[in-house]
């Protein structure tokens, strides 16, 4: 039993020990009884789970609503400058040339992105869990049961309007499920989810593209644009990790410093032609993380001056 579930345990019961002389209080006893109980069980108490705050903010906080909201609207204006004014640019790093007579595409990733799965990492928390699990996120696509992200389903029904296709370029992995004779389940549980949010294709089930789809489809996203740009012209992406942009970005041994200077070399795609989600809770950011994890926090400074700048600004 971990220490902290431990000590917990043997708190409630020392409060049940001196509070079993006072009859009024059974049924609180009882009820901090059981808490012990669910406690231990779990693991790791909610309040002490380091996914709790991020998972909080995703939840219930009117930043994110503002921040997702935000990247939405301004995508749209995006949008039509791309459609009107640049026929000749395309988004995606992959393509080269050859593309302004091709009709227009706009690439978006899926989970946190277009479908919000902040309820699956409520459910790791109230398990007392800490680490992804792959049983739980299975049965939650099953579930089909997602939320839509702020402005995600506006927008997807906006670029339909203007006669661009809209693909999803997921990591959701297709693989068997018991029970289930197709080879990739989980591509009809997004679907399904994403009709009752309103997206409405006949398309639907081809511009989803799930990792392990193909043999070659792995986490890596490079591929599946290629594959979209021999066909259209991709006027914008839209995602929640560097990796829905950028080829590269998850190879072993790349560095946080390495990211963040791969992101200040494209400074003028950054809400041009490349939407940002904001995600607290996950990302292949913390695969680049060596340990110890809190090496990397900041304090104040121990040197006089003030630090430089690292931000996008090229003017």
């Amino acid at each position: 039993m971990p220490t902290i579930v431990r000590v917990t345990a043997c708190v409630m019961a020392a409060m049940l020990s001196a509070c079993a002389t006072q009859p009024s209080t059974v049924a609180k006893e009882q009820a901090v009884q059981e808490v012990a109980k669910e406690t231990a069980k779990q693991g790791v108490p909610p309040d002490r789970n380091p996914l709790l705050m991020a998972t909080l903010w995703w939840q219930v906080s009117s930043e994110a609503l503002a921040a997702s909201t935000q990247t939405y609207t301004s995508a749209k204006r995006a949008l039509d400058r791309a459609l009107v004014e640049s026929p000749k640019r395309s988004a995606a790093l992959e393509q080269k040339s050859g593309f302004d007579s091709k009709p227009p595409a706009v690439v978006m990733d899926l989970d946190e992105t277009v479908l919000d799965n902040g309820r699956q990492q409520g459910e790791l928390i109230r398990r007392g869990e800490i680490e992804y699990s792959a049983p739980l996120w299975d049965q939650w696509l099953h579930l089909q049961q997602a939320a839509a992200v702020p402005g995600a389903i506006g927008f997807i029904r906006y670029a339909q309007r203007h006669g661009v296709r809209v693909f999803f370029v997921s990591n959701r992995e297709c693989k068997e499920r018991q029970g289930a004779t197709d080879k990739c389940p989980q591509q009809k549980d997004t679907a399904e989810n994403l009709r009752k949010l309103g997206v409405q294709s006949a398309t639907l089930d081809e511009d989803l593209m799930l990792k392990n789809e193909r043999p070659e489809w792995k986490s890596e996203k490079q591929g599946r644009r290629e594959l979209i740009a021999a066909n259209y012209r991709i006027v914008l992406l839209l995602g929640d990790d560097l990796g829905d942009f950028i080829a590269d970005v998850k190879a072993a041994g790349i560095t946080p410093e390495q990211r963040r200077e791969i992101t200040r070399s494209h400074c003028s795609y950054w809400g041009d032609r490349w939407f940002f989600v904001p995600n607290p809770m996950y990302g292949s950011w913390e695969q680049t993380l060596a340990q110890p994890k809190p090496s990397y926090i900041q304090g104040f400074p121990t040197a006089a001056g003030v630090p430089v700048p690292e931000d996008c600004d090229e003017s």
